[in-house]
């Protein structure tokens, strides 16, 4: 699934040498902080059946790759702790 770039509606964007660009990998509602969305791109998938959640008190691992044509394939893996209230939350960049 296309993943969005933070701040852009397209598929893709050039990123500079020696700069980097973030994605909007999950996003949350203060109202709900329970239930984690992925950050697809609903400007380039239009399936509701790809849009997915995650839900509940949990830990969740996530799997990322990135592909560019002019750099290697990344890879990352990150843990993604959903806690009881928003307070506990923490910002990860």
């Amino acid at each position: 699934m296309e993943l969005k770039w933070k701040g852009v509606k397209t598929q893709s964007v050039l990123i500079a040498p020696k700069t980097n660009r973030k994605f909007d990998a999950v996003f949350f509602y203060e109202s709900n902080p329970h239930v984690v969305h992925i950050g697809i791109n609903p400007f380039l998938v239009d399936l509701s059946s790809h849009f997915k959640q995650l839900e509940g008190i949990n830990i969740f691992e996530l799997n990322y790759v990135v592909y560019s044509d002019n750099f290697a394939t990344i890879r990352c893996t990150y843990l993604l702790e959903v806690r009881q209230n928003l307070s506990q939350h923490k910002d990860v960049e």
